[in-house]
């Protein structure tokens, strides 16, 4: 795996060659594309991310990132990645890039059960709360808002059989969208604390643009059809920091 923009340095000079506002990025696009044989029904974001990937090429670096918690990972020789190994004995998370699933083959949770929340707050005080009730055997992942290619290597490269994975985010357009976008890959994810009930008893809601609104056009999920109506017709959204005690309630002690 390399970085886009140390590929472009090296063949032009210009590490910014194939910054993606530039049509040289197209051409770079395009020509995967063909290269590949790959045939896309949406040109979005996140098919651009796994058409760059699929030539060896990762965007952000750094910045392309997931935040994760129980997890052990094994090598391509088969033997354990000692790194997952002591986050696990110390009981502490961490923070991935993409271009670290090179050396991993596979990934096992340490618990029977995965849970995904959107954003990084939530996160830490789920792990801070776990840590005070004594909770062994957890697996959490934050997704960090809109997905990017470290959730999508991770998230494959876990062995899923019995395993159940659920997942919790804002109630908002893009929230909404997040979680379809998981549902519509990952066959096997429910969803939780995304009851009308819980988005129905909060006062501190913000108001969502006509831009945010239409976004809900989207859903296509049954199972998220529900919420999204409800958030359409009261034009406001709920951050999942506010519901934070049904989250705890949920996952339990």
């Amino acid at each position: 795996t390399t970085f886009l923009q140390l590929f472009a340095d090296s063949i032009t000079g210009d590490p910014h060659f194939f910054d993606e506002t530039g049509k040289n990025f197209l051409f770079l696009y395009e020509g995967i594309k063909y290269i590949y044989n790959i045939k896309i029904e949406e040109d979005n974001i996140d098919t651009r991310r796994e058409i760059l990937f699929r030539a060896g090429l990762v965007k952000d670096g750094l910045m392309n990132n997931i935040y994760v918690y129980g997890f052990e990972a094994f090598k391509k020789d088969g033997r354990k990645n000692t790194i997952f190994s002591q986050s696990c004995i110390e009981k502490e998370y961490l923070i991935l890039s993409a271009e670290q699933f090179d050396r991993i083959e596979n990934i096992t949770p340490v618990s029977n059960k995965i849970y995904i929340v959107e954003n990084p707050s939530v996160f830490l005080e789920i792990i801070n709360y776990i840590k005070k009730k004594g909770r062994e055997n957890f697996s959490l992942i934050c997704s960090s808002g809109e997905l990017n290619m470290s959730f999508y290597l991770f998230m494959d490269k876990i062995e899923k059989e019995e395993i159940d994975i659920k997942y919790s985010g804002d109630f908002d357009p893009e929230g909404i969208l997040i979680a379809q976008k998981i549902r519509k890959r990952y066959k096997n994810v429910k969803l939780f604390c995304y009851e009308k009930e819980i988005y129905i008893k909060r006062d501190n809601r913000k108001k969502l643009s006509d831009i945010s609104i239409k976004k809900l056009e989207k859903i296509v999920d049954e199972e998220l059809k529900e919420i999204a109506e409800v958030i359409k017709i009261n034009r406001e959204g709920v951050y999942q920091e506010n519901f934070l005690k049904e989250i705890m309630e949920v996952i339990g002690g």
